[in-house]
């Protein structure tokens, strides 16, 4: 899978990273990734890294031909799924699958 890149990494303040821009500014953050980071950048919310994926290119290579080598973060399953339950955004595989076409058009 070939990337354009240009600086991977956002940056951000050394503690919190770009918790309080993800807070306050999440449109203007995600823009500013893209424009800066290329098509696939990450920047961190405190002590997590987070990836975003800029070109719907990319978000279709990793979401749907490449799912099953990528998994979501510890912190999300962790975290997220006993407060969201097991669905679209917490769940994997077989079961994200299922769940995605519950919900497509």
């Amino acid at each position: 899978m070939e990337i354009s890149r240009r600086s991977i990494d956002l940056g951000g303040t050394p503690f919190l990273g770009s918790l309080r821009e993800f807070r306050s500014q999440r449109l203007e953050l995600l823009l500013r990734i893209a424009s800066e980071c290329g098509e696939l950048g990450r920047f961190r919310i405190g002590p997590l890294r987070v990836w975003a994926v800029s070109s719907a290119n990319l978000a279709h290579r990793v979401l749907v031909e490449h799912a099953d080598a990528f998994i979501k973060s510890r912190g999300l399953s962790k975290i997220a799924r006993p407060m969201l339950g097991d669905g679209l955004l917490t769940s994997e595989h077989d079961k994200h699958s299922r769940q995605r076409k519950l919900v497509a058009p």
